[in-house]
């Protein structure tokens, strides 16, 4: 409404319109969805169906991005964006500076964060540290096996090759399909 408004506006001081109508007009209400949040047993049997993940890969990866997500409450695309050198298991923290954004006809890309208030420092559990040092072994021993097919970007959480990983591709095939099992309405979002 407002962009379109400041058009109108335009043409009435280019002298083909008297009157800027859209100035006289409610603009419609906007509807939020509700939040849906899972409780702690939610929580629990959602990371214990990613166990039941064929893909032995991503088996490993999905219970650490759904942990750290609901422990943190990072955006997915701060989580997908994460970078090893912004995780400081030591002083058990992270510093969000980048996301994974999707831009059509590109792909995935790493980008700055929309705001200021975006780029934070995020306390982490003593649980998380643990978790995530477990799985930086492992994705390191991972690299190791692939040798020279492995692409090392510093990502947290790459496919299998080191490269960003889809995030649409990770809630259709491994998020959405552990909700109903987990039986956690259909409707629940990776940002929920």
């Amino acid at each position: 409404r407002r962009y379109f408004t400041m058009c109108l506006d335009g043409v009435i001081k280019q002298g083909l319109l008297i009157k800027n109508v859209i100035k006289d007009t409610e603009p419609p209400k906007l509807k939020k969805k509700d939040i849906i949040v899972l409780n702690n047993t939610q929580i629990e049997t959602l990371i214990e169906q990613t166990q039941l993940i064929e893909n032995e890969f991503m088996k490993k990866v999905v219970p650490v991005v759904i942990q750290l997500a609901i422990h943190t409450g990072m955006r997915q695309g701060e989580v997908f964006g994460l970078k090893w050198e912004d995780v400081h298991l030591n002083e058990s923290c992270i510093y969000i500076k980048r996301s994974l954004a999707h831009v059509v006809g590109v792909g995935n890309i790493l980008q700055e964060p929309k705001t200021k208030s975006s780029k934070r420092k995020i306390l982490l559990m003593k649980a998380d540290v643990e978790m995530l040092k477990k799985y930086k072994d492992w994705q390191s021993n991972e690299a190791v096996l692939l040798c020279n097919k492995y692409e090392n970007h510093g990502l947290v959480f790459s496919n299998t090759f080191g490269n960003p990983l889809d995030t649409g591709n990770f809630v259709s095939r491994y998020f959405k399909p552990l909700l109903k099992p987990a039986g956690i309405d259909n409707s629940f979002t990776f940002h929920g």
